[in-house]
């Protein structure tokens, strides 16, 4: 009767090691896998910066040319209608033939992204306003395109003069 017993005890022992053996496989295979990147995709990174430019209005930042952007602060100027989008406020430069104001205006809203990870591009009726380097190193690109349009009047006149549609280009790549 001993014996019948202890072959009880072996059948029981080898069944545990098996099943150690196969739960640790498993947990191996599990633990090895690769773990997905915690970053933010471009086509977003993308299309939040033109959003951010294109819904902003200058009325949002400014009040009567106290601003809380400096670089639109030194434009404020130049600003006739405080409830366009600085969108519009740079394409408004633009047309003035001021892309200094234009380019120096949308490097102040670079930092919303993270430039060590990203390079970006504007272009404005295809007339490079802005641009990093490495844009022909990189494998993936994201255009994101807008059309901006508006008017300029002339306080002394009253003359009101309509410019546009202009194709707002942003370009942006992985570094």
């Amino acid at each position: 009767m001993s014996r019948i017993n202890s072959r009880k005890g072996y059948f029981f022992i080898i069944d545990a090691i098996f099943a150690a053996i196969i739960l640790s496989i498993g947990f191996m295979i599990i633990s090895s896998g690769s773990k997905p990147r915690d970053e933010t995709p471009l086509p977003v990174v993308a299309d939040n910066l033109l959003d951010i430019i294109s819904r902003t209005k200058i009325s949002d930042l400014c009040n009567q040319c106290v601003c809380t952007q400096a670089k639109l602060q030194e434009t404020c100027a130049l600003t006739k209608n405080y409830e366009q989008t600085i969108l519009d406020h740079m394409t408004e430069l633009y047309v003035l033939n001021r892309q200094d104001k234009a380019r120096e205006l949308f490097i102040s809203f670079l930092p919303l992204i993270r430039q060590d990870l990203y390079g970006v591009e504007l272009r404005i009726n295809n007339v490079q306003i802005y641009s990093d380097t490495g844009q022909e190193k990189t494998n993936a690109l994201i255009s994101r395109k807008k059309i901006s349009f508006g008017y300029i009047e002339t306080p002394a006149t009253g003359a009101v003069t309509y410019f546009g549609p202009y194709l707002i280009e942003v370009n942006l790549w992985e570094k």
